[in-house]
């Protein structure tokens, strides 16, 4: 069950009478005051994605109210309506008492006509954390709020590399002073195995694996070559095939591979006004003959995510036997995997990107790629990946970014099954970057935001159902190297992305030479985003 599934199951058909009724009652009850009204959720009209959304904050206890931040306009011909009566998005579980208490009814509803959801009635909202827990996430990371050698700054260069959980780093000290080595005779040895074997069940868990094997590497561009390479090696097939949406990392081992090979290799093209990579793009270059095609979940130039599922099934559609192999590094922390869904061969992840830390990177494969031939030690098992003594650190430290999931996917539903936890907190996780683009895109704290400012071009559509957690954009007549040093000398950390090797390949179809890339992650909070537009509002010139 999904996070918004759980959060309407959860409201009481009461509540959802009382808000029908404020809803009836608007006209006569504008100017009502509302001390006394008790909440602590925030709720926002989640229209379809080509309409701008728009903010409620329901405030708690005594600091109670409802305001919106600055919004754009909405369409006239499809203006937003919050359906509380038909569709009721606010998970309530533990926190009923504090939302609404009968005998308060009084609410400030001044802005509250301009919030109503679309008319069509296929609306949802976006449910995001409370201050307690966005406290209490914030409080699980290392360097929230500051730099360790700057000092105070808000974190949006996620994209580059997550903040890191303090229980992965407290375990990888523990286990890396341990002296013995693994597959020994004695209590400490047998130990470390024991946390090897629920690394990769916590692995397997976190990708929606019930089959394959998951193994670690160095990296996950380490890992992703490897992938490409034995596959192309086991394959009787005559091309490779890629996008230009992709990391360096895939298609730099598929052009490799495919000359030792002697083997084709060919990239498609992307979308240049949706930024986003689709089956519309793959079918021509898809042939019988396809040895591997690689794919890559969400770009981390745009932030844009694509449909793994989709692309798979007209790959296999056309070349039942490629092997295909999924770059999940910038999706995993924005989004929910389920590799036995996709009909895929080969997913990796990256550590540093997953809340955890960096030397290492974590590849599933299916059972028909573990089989195949591959580099291994001669005389190991057939399915062994992995080659030589791994650090078991490493395992432990996934298995607390999955158990760190785990509890947030408690806290935002009433999920008592790890992988259903894991489905809560990704639905959860998406909200809450959904919010902080929204408040990114069209302003927070009464500043204007980054769709709105004259002179500042944003990277792909404005709104978009595609964007994890990450906005890309660039100032007219400011080169964004420049941007970037400014925003880091005023406590925000961004990155800029360029025509180098690591970007030419999605910004030279664009017709971009560089930009600023603001990528947020569900522990960043609409007081950062108001720091990043503080900044970007004066640069602008607003």
């Amino acid at each position: 069950m999904s996070v918004r599934q759980t959060l309407a199951r959860g409201l009481s058909k009461e509540m959802a009478n009382q808000c029908a009724d404020v809803l009836r009652s608007l006209p006569q009850r504008r100017e009502m005051d509302g001390d006394h009204v008790q909440a602590i959720i925030e709720v926002l009209p989640k229209a379809p994605f080509a309409d701008h959304r728009h903010q409620i904050t329901i405030g708690r206890r005594d600091d109670a109210h409802i305001y919106a931040d600055f919004l754009p306009p909405s369409d006239p011909a499809n203006p937003a309506r919050l359906q509380c009566a038909q569709q009721p998005r606010l998970r309530f579980g533990r926190h009923v008492p504090d939302f609404v208490e009968k005998q308060r009814p009084a609410i400030r509803l001044l802005e509250l006509a301009d919030l109503l959801a679309d008319s069509s009635g296929e609306g949802s909202a976006l449910v995001t954390f409370d201050p307690a827990l966005s406290a209490a996430i914030r409080d699980r990371f290392h360097y929230a709020d500051v730099c360790p050698i700057q000092g105070p700054r808000a974190f949006f260069e996620n994209a580059g590399g997550s903040l890191t959980l303090k229980a992965a780093v407290e375990r990888t000290a523990e286990l890396m002073a341990f002296p013995d080595n693994q597959g020994r005779a004695n209590a400490a040895s047998r130990y470390l195995m024991e946390i090897i074997a629920q690394g990769r069940d916590d692995m397997k868990l976190l990708m929606g694996a019930s089959s394959g094997e998951v193994f670690i590497g160095e990296s996950g561009t380490e890992l992703l070559g490897r992938l490409i390479r034995n596959a192309t090696l086991a394959s009787s097939g005559a091309k490779i095939l890629g996008s230009h949406l992709e990391h360096p990392a895939t298609y730099s081992a598929g052009r490799r591979w495919a000359e030792v090979a002697g083997l084709t290799y060919e990239q498609v093209g992307f979308d240049t006004a949706s930024t986003v990579v689709s089956v519309e793009q793959y079918r021509p270059a898809l042939t019988p003959d396809l040895a591997v095609a690689t794919i890559i979940h969400a770009s981390p130039v745009t932030g844009m995510h694509v449909d793994v599922k989709a692309i798979a099934a007209e790959i296999r559609a056309i070349a039942p036997e490629c092997f295909i192999i999924v770059d999940g590094i910038q999706h995993a922390a924005h989004g929910h995997v389920a590799v036995d869904d996709y009909g895929i061969d080969g997913y990796v992840v990256s550590g540093y990107k997953l809340f955890s830390r960096h030397n290492f990177g974590v590849a599933w494969v299916s059972d028909r790629l573990a089989t195949a031939p591959h580099d291994q030690l001669a005389g190991a098992p057939a399915n062994v990946w992995e080659l030589g003594t791994r650090d078991a650190s490493a395992y432990a430290a996934f298995s607390e970014v999955v158990r760190y999931l785990e509890w947030l996917g408690a806290e935002v539903s009433d999920e008592t099954e790890p992988r259903a936890q894991l489905e809560a907190a990704s639905a959860a996780i998406r909200d809450q970057e959904q919010d902080l683009v929204d408040a990114m895109m069209w302003g927070t704290g009464g500043l204007p935001g980054l769709g709105q400012l004259d002179g500042v071009h944003v990277v792909g559509p404005e709104a978009s159902e595609h964007r994890s957690g990450m906005v890309s954009f660039w100032i007219e007549g400011q080169d964004s190297l420049d941007v970037v040093d400014t925003l880091n000398a005023e406590g925000v950390r961004t990155h800029a992305r360029k025509q180098d090797y690591y970007s030419a390949s999605v910004l030279e179809p664009l017709g971009i030479d560089n930009c600023i890339r603001a990528s947020a992650s569900h522990y960043n909070t609409r007081a950062e985003v108001e720091q990043l537009l503080a900044t970007v509002n004066r640069l602008a010139g607003s």
